[in-house]
């Protein structure tokens, strides 16, 4: 789906409009959640809201998968016929 929602005390609340599919959600913790997808989409939520990575969306890439631990983040996808990984680190 596009949207990740909280249950905040009996009512729903929209807390990622990712804007197109969200293909995975991975973390290490509760305050370390990484999102991604279509149109190179990737969010992290830390333990209370959720940053999205605008200088990285690209509409030829799409993310299908992540791991993450306490420092790093790796992320893989396909750009157009080319497999894309990229490692992130706190």
């Amino acid at each position: 789906g596009y949207y990740v929602y909280q249950n905040a005390i009996e009512d729903w609340e929209n807390k990622l409009d990712f804007g197109y599919n969200i293909e995975r959600i991975r973390g290490s913790s509760s305050n370390n959640v990484f999102a991604v997808g279509h149109l190179g989409g990737i969010a992290h939520f830390n333990g209370v809201d959720w940053n999205t990575y605008e200088e990285l969306k690209d509409r030829a890439i799409s993310y299908y998968s992540t791991f993450v631990t306490e420092n790093k983040v790796f992320i893989v996808g396909q750009e157009i016929s080319n497999s894309k990984l990229l490692i992130g680190s706190k």
